[in-house]
């Protein structure tokens, strides 16, 4: 499986964006500039997003996101600290459990 990885990714900024879930969160795999068809599909980690082991900081606040899904612990293994203020959604809590 071809899967992403940002392993030097610490800090990660998305606020204020239009992001409704974060399984619409992604970064197209590798080169897509020759004109191929690209399919983004959900990884083994459950997110498109891909893994960043290293991310310490993400903040989401301002998106309108009302899904986590897509969202995972192994994703986002070194999560400390995330930031979804003025959001709808009420499973966040799930995720810090």
């Amino acid at each position: 499986m071809n899967q992403m990885t940002f392993k030097r990714l610490k800090f990660l900024i998305l606020a204020d964006n239009k992001i409704n879930t974060m399984a619409s969160v992604y970064k197209p795999p590798g080169d897509v500039s020759g004109g191929e068809e690209v399919t983004l599909k959900v990884n083994e980690f459950g997110s498109r997003m891909g893994l960043v082991p290293n991310l310490v900081v993400l903040h989401l606040r301002k998106n309108g996101i009302r899904s986590l899904q897509g969202f995972t612990k192994e994703a986002f293994a070194s999560l400390k600290y995330l930031n979804l203020r003025y959001h709808c959604t009420s499973k966040a809590r799930s995720f810090c459990n």
